[in-house]
Parts: structure tokens; C-alpha cells; sequence
């Protein structure tokens, strides 16, 4: 079985959904409809950023990235990124942001969206019983 990636809502507007990410690439998520990880436009997810993170993904390595978003990025509840206030009032160019190792069973948030990310390995495939 090929290595992938599993993006399960735990929290917010698309809870109980998956989205299944099997391809090399970068997937970013925010209100944009060009983006990979689409959420819906409605105040729900109003401090979701058109386009607030992206997630490089070469299974079954992944990291995630913010992209200046307004309210931030968080990874096991530690802000990743955010863009700085100096950003917001000038709009100037946005700072280099850090790209941060994601690990099977760790959680992201934007805004009230929760994400599990599952990343299951060739290797995580159950040996048959005896």
C-alpha cells in the first residue's frame, strides 16, 4: 500500500469529513476558491484566510507552513505563524514564514477548524494472524 496522508475535521464548519492526500504536493487551505482545502465562505470561518496555510506533502513526510494568515496557524496548540501587525497596517511584503515537520496523530487549527492529520506509512499495513 502506498503511503498518505489523512486529514480528518475534527472541530468546526466540516467536521466528521476526510480528505485524503496520496500525491507529492503543496495543498493550501484557507476561504479562496483556488485552494486546495477549500472552506466554506460563510462567518463561520471568518478568521480563515483566503489563503491562511499550505501543507507540503511527500508522503509520508509532511510539513505545514503559514502564509501570513491574520489570526495565525497552530500546530499541537503552538502558534507557527502569523503575519506581524506591522504587515497589516502597511501591507508591505509578508514575512518568511517557517516550514514545520508534521507528525501521524498531530493537530492543526486555523481559526475553529481542527484538523487530525493521519499519515500512514507501507509499513502500518497489519501483518495477517496466525
Amino acid at each position: 500500500m502506498q503511503p498518505h496522508v489523512t486529514l480528518t475535521f475534527t472541530e468546526g464548519c466540516l467536521e466528521g469529513r476526510d480528505v485524503v492526500l496520496d500525491h507529492c504536493g503543496y495543498y493550501v487551505v484557507g476561504r479562496s476558491t483556488d485552494c486546495d482545502i477549500c472552506m466554506p465562505a460563510d462567518e463561520r470561518v471568518a478568521g480563515v484566510s483566503r489563503h491562511h496555510c499550505v501543507l507540503v506533502v511527500d508522503p509520508p513526510a509532511v510539513r505545514v507552513r503559514d502564509l501570513g494568515s491574520r489570526n495565525g496557524t497552530f500546530l499541537n496548540g503552538a502558534k507557527i505563524g502569523q503575519r506581524s501587525s506591522v504587515t497589516l497596517m502597511d501591507n508591505t511584503g509578508l514575512e518568511d514564514f517557517t516550514e514545520f515537520p508534521v507528525h501521524d496523530g498531530d493537530e492543526l487549527r486555523v481559526d475553529k477548524v481542527v484538523i487530525r492529520v493521519n499519515i500512514e506509512r507501507e509499513d502500518d499495513t497489519p501483518s495477517p494472524s496466525n
